[in-house]
C-alpha cells in the first residue's frame, strides 16, 4: 500500500512540475567577459554575437577601477572609460545587459599600494567608484 502512495505522489509531482521545454526567465542566461575577448585576441563583436546568437541576454564584465583612474581621483586626474564604454556600445547594440564587477583599486586608493589586490581606502573615492558615474 506504502508504494502505491509513493507512486501517485510521485506522479502528481511530476504532472506539476514545469516541462523541460518551459523558456527559461529572461535574464537567466549570461556569460562573464574576460581575457582574450576583451584584449584583442578574439573579436570582440564577434563574441557577443555569439552571445546573443545563443540565446544570451546578459554579460558580465570587471571594471577595473584602477585602469579608469590610474592617476588619481576624478577631481585630480582624467579619466579613462573608452574600453569600458567599447564594451558596453558593443553589447547594447546586440540588446545584451552589462552587469559589471568593480575590481581591482588603482595605488593611490589602496591601504597599501605596493599590492594589486590590497583593501581600498574607505571614503568619497571608493563610493564614487562603486557608482560607476560619469
Amino acid at each position: 500500500m506504502k508504494s502505491w502512495v509513493l507512486g501517485a505522489a510521485l506522479a502528481a509531482l511530476l504532472a506539476c512540475a514545469p516541462g523541460a521545454g518551459a523558456a527559461p526567465p529572461k535574464g537567466f542566461y549570461g556569460v562573464a567577459i574576460s581575457g582574450p575577448a576583451i584584449d584583442g585576441t578574439l573579436s570582440l563583436p564577434a563574441q557577443l554575437q555569439r552571445i546573443r546568437h545563443a540565446g544570451g541576454d546578459q554579460v558580465t564584465v570587471a571594471f577595473n577601477w584602477a585602469d579608469v583612474d590610474p592617476d588619481g581621483p576624478p577631481e585630480q586626474a582624467p579619466e579613462h572609460w573608452e574600453s569600458l564604454d567599447r564594451m558596453v556600445t558593443l553589447a547594447a547594440r546586440r540588446h545584451l545587459r552589462i552587469v559589471p564587477v568593480l575590481v581591482q583599486a588603482p595605488p593611490w586608493a589602496r591601504t597599501d599600494p605596493t599590492k594589486p589586490f590590497s583593501d581600498e581606502v574607505p571614503g568619497p573615492s571608493w563610493a564614487s567608484a562603486c557608482s560607476l558615474t560619469r
